[in-house]
């Protein structure tokens, strides 16, 4: 017997339009009344600084004006772009959560990846509901195999430094300083447990890529600009010199052994040159985004993944890598329960929504709150577990990546009468500890 969700279709005469959203005027209604019009070349105007060498490309948290064919993915809320920072303070939500957790994703991840996936079905980007569920797990299968490349990159520039770093010696015409920078790299000792990780190692041959057969003059180029220099030091031989002053003076390494030092000197080497020049280095940034659009969307998040990684290797272990996800994964199911549960009562949740819009006309909501709006309902109604409070912070912060800074006053204002009438109603049963049902 088929699932009921593989029956509902969409004959939305608005498809070939939906599809072609990155060249036309998407016109919304802000939640306090005023018209706006997002245009994609001329009214994104947020783009990468100058200073990262990256190709700028706009970015806006609007979904509709990041919308591009096929709809399967949307492109994330502006990040901080002029470095992946470590520090937590910096981290947009997603990022915070993903660096906290253990897990390949994590709720706030799936449900992010959820709304993207339901905003573009709406928009008719996907021809059915279970063409919809699969594109939103192709989506993170290409943002995990992102993940396991650039750590692999890592080890290819490691190997490519490694080529070069004894002919520079025998040829005598580089600063002891920039040789000292190729020699941590060509024998990192992070980049060797990564090299012998089980986990990366058996998802690079899942994924069938390979640096060295396709993109020498790529890995050369980034070599080149940090460990090569025609006037004084390179940039990896800076770096290193800096690194030695300051682990010197950190509190607590006189305590370390000699192997310890050395461990955790390649490993901040390794952390810093990764998050400040290789992740944001334009030819692997661009070689990235054009390959895959899946990766021109998450390529942020899954670099300040792989720096986590990095942050949190060990000289003992052999599997410190991630091992991935999987279909039967706790956060996953949940996803596609999310997702299908929206799409298969959106005419009720949709009704529900409409009979709290005061003054309001359903047509006149922007498609972002509508779409935001319209999951909040479904995870209120079919996640027992997850309080109240919590899915409406969620949706709140979603709203403010995604919709106008006036959305969220008006999501939250929506969200809290339909939950408070729902409850009412007995509709919304909350089960488990701490939760009233």
């Amino acid at each position: 017997m088929h699932s009921p969700v593989k029956s509902l279709s969409r004959h939305d005469t608005s498809k070939r339009a939906g599809r072609r959203m990155a060249n036309v005027n998407t016109e919304r209604l802000t939640p306090t009344g005023k018209r706006q019009t997002a245009n994609k070349q001329s009214n994104l105007t947020k783009t990468m600084p100058e200073k990262t060498g990256r190709r700028a490309r706009p970015f806006s948290g609007n979904l509709a004006a990041n919308c591009r064919l096929p709809v399967v993915f949307i492109i994330f809320a502006p990040l901080r772009k002029a470095a992946l920072l470590p520090k937590a303070a910096f981290l947009p939500a997603p990022l915070l959560s993903l660096a906290k957790n253990d897990a390949m994703f994590n709720r706030r991840f799936i449900r992010e990846k959820a709304v993207q996936a339901y905003f573009g079905f709406c928009q008719g980007g996907s021809e059915n509901a279970l063409a919809c569920q699969k594109n939103m797990l192709a989506g993170l299968d290409q943002t995990a195999e992102l993940y396991y490349l650039q750590l692999s990159f890592l080890i290819t520039l490691s190997d490519y430094a490694a080529q070069h770093y004894e002919p520079a010696i025998q040829r005598g015409r580089r600063q002891e300083e920039e040789l000292e920078g190729m020699r941590l790299m060509a024998s990192n000792k992070v980049v060797e447990k990564l090299r012998t990780d089980s986990n990366l190692s058996l998802k690079s041959a899942q994924y069938k890529f390979s640096w060295k057969d396709r993109q020498q003059d790529l890995t050369k180029a980034v070599y080149e600009s940090l460990f090569l220099s025609s006037e004084g030091s390179s940039i990896a031989g800076r770096l290193q010199s800096a690194l030695k002053e300051t682990l010197r003076e950190k509190p607590g390494m006189e305590e370390l052994s000699e192997e310890e030092k050395d461990f955790a000197l390649h490993k901040e080497f390794l952390k810093r040159l990764y998050r400040k020049k290789i992740s944001t280095h334009p030819v692997l940034c661009s070689f990235c985004e054009e390959r895959s659009l899946y990766w021109e969307a998450d390529y942020e998040p899954a670099c300040f993944w792989a720096y986590t990684t990095l942050s949190q290797m060990q000289p003992e272990g052999t599997a410190q890598v991630d091992p991935g996800w999987t279909i039967d994964d706790e956060v996953v199911v949940f996803g596609k329960t999310l997702l299908e549960k929206t799409l298969l009562h959106q005419d009720e949740y949709n009704g529900y929504i409409a009979s709290h819009l005061t003054n309001w006309k359903p047509e006149r909501v922007g498609a972002t709150e509508r779409v935001l709006l319209g999951m909040a309902v479904s995870e209120l109604l079919n996640f027992p577990s997850i309080p109240v409070k919590v899915t409406l912070n969620e949706y709140i912060e979603l709203s403010k990546r995604f919709c106008t800074p006036e959305s969220a006053s008006f999501v939250n204002g929506v969200l809290n009468q339909v939950a408070q009438d729902l409850q009412a109603e007995k509709k919304i049963k909350k089960s488990g500890r701490g939760l009233i049902g």
